[in-house]
């Protein structure tokens, strides 16, 4: 299987939110057919980066404007 059909969806729930908070644990909706192995691979980190740009006051990117 795919691994990115795999992992559906995040499952956000309030007993989730506790178990994030309490235990570092995360729910995810996953494909009905996949096992264990499946799905830790598919859960192993993205090969890119993720970057956090602070803007400076009065300025803004155009392509998040009304998102």
């Amino acid at each position: 299987m795919d691994i990115y059909q795999v992992i559906k969806e995040p499952h956000i729930t309030e007993k989730g939110n506790l178990q994030k908070e309490l235990y570092n644990q995360i729910s995810l909706k996953v494909h009905k057919r996949a096992n264990k192995i499946e799905i830790r691979r598919a859960g192993k980190k993205a090969d890119w980066k993720k970057a956090i740009v602070t803007l400076a006051p009065g300025e803004s990117v155009e392509f998040f404007e009304g998102v």
